[in-house]
C-alpha cells in the first residue's frame, strides 16, 4: 500500500509539472524496468565552454570532501551517504564535491575518473578518456533545496578538475526524469543519445558517446582493471 501511495504522489506531481506526456513515460519506464528488465538513460555531457555562471550562496562553502569528512557526514542517515564512499575517496580516483553550511553537509556530488563500476552506472560499466569525468550520486539536503547548490558545486568540481585536464562532465539520467533533465539543461548539459542496459549489459550506446571515447559494459574493461580487478573481473561475466 505504501508503495501505491507513493507512486501515486509521484504520478499526481508529474502530471502538475509536464502534463499527460510527463506521466505516460513514468508508467512507460516502470513497465520496462518491470516487465522487461530494460534501463533506459539518457547520455548527457557539460562541456566547461558551456557551463552557466550561477551566483555562488556566500553562506556555504565550496569544496572538495577529505575521506575523513565523508566518513563524518556519512554519520548523518539524512545525507544519504553510505561510509562505504570514504573509502573511494581513499581510492584517489573517486571525489566528493560538497557545499558545506556550518558543519552541516548541504548538498554533494561525486566524481569519478578513469572508469565507474555497474553499479554506479545503471548496470553498465564505464570507461573514460582523460579529458572526462563521470558524475554520480548527486544530492541536496531537504533543508538547503532551492539554492541552486547543486550548480555551484558542480561548476566548483569542473575548475578544481581542471587541474587534473579534466574539461568535460557526463552523467546519466533516466529518459523518463524530465525535471532532472531541464535541471540539467540549464547548467549547459547536452543530451548525448539514449543509453539501453539490459540484463546482459547495453544493448545500444549513443554514437556521439563513443566519439567521445567513453566506453561501456566489456568494452569498458580495461578502465575498470586499473581501478580494480575484480570489479573487471565481475563485469566481463555479466
Amino acid at each position: 500500500m505504501e508503495e501505491a501511495r507513493r507512486l501515486a504522489r509521484r504520478a499526481a506531481e508529474t502530471h502538475e509539472r509536464f502534463g499527460v506526456g510527463g506521466v505516460l513515460r513514468l508508467a512507460l519506464n516502470r513497465l520496462l524496468v518491470r516487465g522487461a528488465s530494460l534501463d533506459i538513460l539518457h547520455v548527457i555531457l557539460l562541456e566547461r565552454s558551456a557551463m552557466r555562471a550561477h551566483p555562488l550562496d556566500t553562506t556555504v562553502e565550496t569544496r572538495f570532501l577529505t575521506p575523513e569528512e565523508v566518513r563524518r557526514f556519512a554519520r548523518d542517515p539524512g545525507n544519504h551517504l553510505s561510509p562505504e564512499f570514504a573509502d573511494r575517496a581513499d581510492g584517489g580516483l573517486d571525489f566528493c564535491y560538497g557545499a558545506i553550511h556550518g558543519d552541516r553537509l548541504a548538498s554533494y556530488g561525486w566524481y569519478a575518473l578513469g572508469s565507474v563500476e555497474p553499479e554506479h552506472a545503471a548496470g553498465a560499466a564505464l570507461g573514460l578518456p582523460p579529458d572526462v569525468a563521470y558524475m554520480y550520486k548527486v544530492f541536496t539536503h531537504s533543508d538547503f533545496r532551492g539554492r541552486r547548490l547543486n550548480a555551484a558545486c558542480m561548476g566548483g568540481a569542473l575548475e578544481a578538475l581542471g587541474g587534473r585536464g579534466v574539461d568535460r562532465l557526463v552523467s546519466l539520467v533516466y529518459w523518463s526524469n524530465e525535471a532532472s533533465l531541464r535541471s540539467c539543461e540549464r547548467l549547459g548539459f547536452r543530451r548525448l543519445g539514449l543509453l539501453v542496459v539490459g540484463p546482459g549489459g547495453p544493448i545500444r550506446i549513443p554514437p556521439k558517446a563513443r566519439r567521445l571515447r567513453v566506453t561501456f559494459g566489456r568494452a569498458a574493461d580495461t578502465a575498470l582493471a586499473a581501478r580494480d580487478p575484480d570489479a573487471s573481473a565481475a563485469s566481463a561475466q555479466a
